[in-house]
């Protein structure tokens, strides 16, 4: 794991050390306010609490053997308000560390949930008390303030502390302990970072949110799942889980652009493809000035950015949930979802960003019948074959051999991928040819037949656009009439370029024409002859004459 280091060091940063009572912090009494009044223990940087009451459990056992359970670090922040539990509270501090022992505290002087059966007797000042499987308040009196008498020990930092600042130190108090990658990364306030946990999670604090929990994340609570489970992705959402798999979204989504957002070939990175927790993190922190405003600098990058992912995560849900409907043995997973981002990305390389249509239904019966296909038991690939280098030569179905290279984290691994469906399964071979390379023997009518439509480019430069104004005479090609270039559009005279080159879509501009804006939107698919004999087009008259009328009302502004 790769510890996160910030651009300038921390360097003179104020804080307390002070001591307090359990009962201090907890409770208060009479004109003792309560710590815990004014600390939100559970920001959004927090990694979820661990549903282990083990766990929960031995942190209550610290108090009551009265042995130290490590520092809280908190921070002074600006006061502002969060809703818990239907109320509002005002926030003075935030907890930085320590985060799941105040909340296990805190839920168990709640009456939430019993200490260990397993514990043993307890002796204070020489009689014994039994404290097995009990909730707060069934413990005797004198258990109780014995526990509230427990000295914790809180480090605060002033608000000279940046949200930032408040990851690196959490990061560096828990580099010893078992961190895993994606809650060092949720531990930093950067706005990719709010933008993956925003979309990935559902939050209940109240506090402001840019963003929506994004369909393809939604959970329910499952009988016999100790945690929220998937209804797209259909795995346990335990630490962070999903925030993670959206992470790895993202960066695939943006280390795969060039710098005109156009697609990169997975084969492009070559041998030094590979995507590491540390390549992710130092990517992230890197372009985060591109996720502060909508407009960087001039420019659109984080707007598109951030369309860019939503149009994808849009496209896998709607192709997820039809497969997982599709009657398949398998449901969807996080390899699963990797495999179907790199067909799709490979198909945009290919053909373009946005030429490429999704027949949700189509596509997810489809996958299913290929996984189908790679399950066959007398299927069975060689590991070596896929591996450059590897002296393995152990082989296994298709489809656990496709997994396996979905789960690496290498951008060639992860195109080796569909050169193993194309091995395994006839349908998947049948489409996308016999070479991978660079997809020059997909079969269009397979592709549009199996759910994927590709579409041709979508209009002509400028300067064709004048050639064919000035061939129809000025003329809209619908009504006849004189129109302006700058009100007409590009149309089709035969096939609609939404029913893709496999149907026989063309927008060269010699087989298309130009046709005044609002007749192109009434017309829809309809050929021109198609158009004028619909009553729509008979009783429209009025869309000329108004346009016209238009015309002459500007001539006479001028005038």
């Amino acid at each position: 794991m790769a510890s996160i280091v910030p651009v300038t060091p921390l360097i003179s940063k104020s804080f307390d050390v002070k001591s307090v009572t359990v009962k201090d912090y907890f409770i208060g009494d009479g004109e003792t306010q309560a710590q815990e009044l004014n600390v939100y223990i559970n920001p959004r940087r927090q990694r979820p609490d661990v549903e282990d009451m083990d766990k929960k459990q031995s942190i209550i056992n610290y108090l009551l053997w009265n042995v130290s359970f490590g520092g809280l670090t908190l921070r002074k922040v600006p006061e502002y308000e969060v809703r818990e539990n239907g109320k509002s509270k005002a926030v003075k501090k935030e907890c930085i560390d320590g985060g799941h022992r105040t909340r296990a505290c805190k839920e168990f002087f709640e009456n939430e949930w019993q200490t260990s059966q397993l514990l043993d007797e307890l002796v204070l000042d020489g009689k014994t008390y039994n404290i097995g499987g009990k909730f707060w308040r069934e413990l005797p009196e004198e258990v109780r303030t014995h526990v509230l008498n427990h000295k914790l020990s809180l480090t605060i930092y002033g608000t000279d502390l940046t949200d930032f600042e408040a990851g690196i130190v959490f990061n560096w108090q828990n580099k010893m302990s078992s961190l895993n990658d994606i809650e060092q990364f949720n531990s930093m306030d950067l706005k990719v970072s709010s933008y993956i946990r925003e979309t990935s999670r559902v939050l209940n604090d109240d506090l402001p949110k840019e963003y929506n929990q994004h369909l393809l994340f939604k959970t329910a609570d499952k009988k016999g799942k100790q945690f929220p489970y998937g209804i797209t992705i259909q795995e346990a959402d335990s630490r962070l889980r999903f925030q993670f798999i959206m992470s790895q979204l993202m960066f695939w989504q943006t280390s795969l652009i060039d710098e005109n957002n156009k697609p990169i070939s997975l084969l492009q990175k070559g041998a030094g493809g590979s995507y590491s927790w540390e390549t992710i993190n130092h990517k992230f922190h890197e372009e985060s000035e591109l996720w502060k405003t909508e407009n960087s600098q001039g420019d659109s990058k984080s707007i598109s950015r951030i369309k860019s992912m939503d149009k994808l995560l849009d496209d896998l849900h709607m192709i997820c949930s039809c497969y997982n409907g599709a009657g398949g043995k398998d449901k969807i997973t996080y390899s699963h979802l990797k495999f179907i981002f790199t067909i799709l990305h490979q198909l945009k390389v290919k053909y373009g960003t946005n030429n490429i249509k999704i027949d949700n239904n189509k596509f997810g019966t489809f996958l299913m019948k290929v996984f189908t296909e790679l399950q066959r038991k007398s299927n069975k690939l060689s590991f070596s074959d896929y591996k450059a280098n590897s002296d393995d030569t152990k082989q296994d179905t298709a489809y656990k051999l496709l997994l396996s290279f979905t789960r690496a984290s290498n951008f060639d691994y992860q195109f080796e991928s569909l050169n193993i469906a194309k091995n395994g399964s006839k349908l998947f071979k049948e489409v996308f040819g016999d070479d991978m390379t660079e997809f020059e023997f997909i079969r269009l009518d397979k592709l549009h037949e199996n759910g994927i439509i590709v579409t041709p480019k979508a209009s002509p430069n400028d300067s064709d656009r004048n050639e064919m104004w000035v061939n129809q005479g000025f003329k809209c090609a619908i009504d006849g009439k004189f129109c302006k270039l700058e009100d007409m559009d590009y149309g089709h005279t035969d096939v609609p370029r939404s029913m893709g080159v496999a149907a026989g879509a063309d927008t060269s501009k010699d087989v298309n024409t130009l046709i005044y804006r609002k007749w192109n939107t009434l017309m829809g698919g309809n050929t021109i002859e198609e158009f004028w004999n619909t009553n729509l087009y008979k009783e429209s008259s009025y869309i000329t004459e108004n346009r016209h009328d238009k015309y002459e009302q500007e001539s006479s502004n001028v005038a």
